[in-house]
């Protein structure tokens, strides 16, 4: 089994994934399969989706934390922090 070893890796692999199920849905539709079997390869379009979006999300919370040094800096990041979970949700 393939293991990304970085977050790039991680997110492109989730991509192609994503990409796999996309051409899926679009080769059922074509020969127009059963609707509920369509829906469940969108649901698992949208959890790939979700979790490429997880991951930039922790990687920009991990890359912030450790350049932030002053009180400014941690209240504008948490602004953007909270923005985000706003977003997600």
């Amino acid at each position: 089994m393939y293991k990304p070893k970085n977050t790039k890796e991680q997110l492109l692999h989730r991509l192609k994934i994503c990409r796999g199920h996309l051409n899926k849905v679009s080769l059922m539709i074509d020969q127009e399969e059963y609707c509920i079997d369509i829906s469940h390869q969108l649901q698992a379009i949208r959890k790939a989706m979700r979790r490429v979006d997880e991951l930039i999300v922790e990687d920009h919370i991990r890359s912030k934390l450790k350049s932030r040094t002053d009180l400014q800096d941690f209240q504008l990041f948490m602004r953007e922090i909270t923005l985000l979970m706003k977003q997600t949700v």
